[in-house]
């Protein structure tokens, strides 16, 4: 990001911003990794150790940091990346793919944590929207839909610009995305599209 805002390229500079944006998201998911095991004392009232409660505030702390920081880069390239760079608005919208995905996977991640009885339904291939109650299935659908959007957006782009390999990498991560939900069949057409509008060499 540096070298591209000295040297003014502005298409490397919008593009290295999204990846930013995205390896943010990418860190909150890892922290939530690691906060699920800090240790609550026996009441569940407290943590066990005040290094555990400091440890704690110290991730909340810093996925807040980390959140304001994605969604201000994100905002930043979507209104001032070239919209007339057909390849640079393929990746942009492929990242934000990569955004919404993750972020689809930090809401299971947290929803997870709170409901033991999920892991009996896993035995059974039950997915978290099976159990999770309308108001948090609408908020999973919504970042799951979003995106969806953004790599089929990205496919536009790809396809305009003639990058079949694009294409078909952004169809291949809508049906890797839409797998984690539990929708197998769906997820099966979008992998058949990514293979159709390949070619055998790429």
């Amino acid at each position: 990001i540096r070298i591209a805002g000295e040297i003014n390229e502005t298409a490397s500079l919008a593009y290295f911003q999204m990846k930013k944006a995205y390896f943010c998201v990418l860190k909150i998911f890892l922290q939530l990794s690691v906060k699920k095991e800090v240790i609550l004392a026996p009441d569940r009232m407290n943590f066990s150790l005040e290094s555990d409660k400091d440890l704690h505030d110290a991730m909340i702390s810093g996925i807040s940091s980390l959140e304001q920081q994605s969604e201000e880069l994100v905002s930043l390239v979507e209104t001032t990346s070239d919209k007339e760079n057909l390849d640079l608005q393929a990746h942009i919208h492929s990242i934000l793919g990569d955004v919404y995905g993750t972020k689809a996977s930090i809401y299971m991640l947290e929803h997870l944590r709170h409901s033991k009885i999920l892991n009996y339904f896993g035995r059974f291939g039950l997915k978290l929207r099976h159990v999770l109650p309308l108001k948090e299935k609408v908020e999973l659908q919504a970042l799951s839909d979003r995106c969806i959007r953004e790599f089929l957006l990205s496919v536009d782009y790809y396809k305009k610009n003639n990058d079949t390999v694009g294409a078909a990498c952004a169809y291949s991560s809508i049906s890797n995305n839409i797998r984690l939900l539990g929708y197998y069949r769906k997820a099966k057409q979008y992998l058949a599209l990514s293979k159709q509008v390949s070619s055998e060499k790429s």
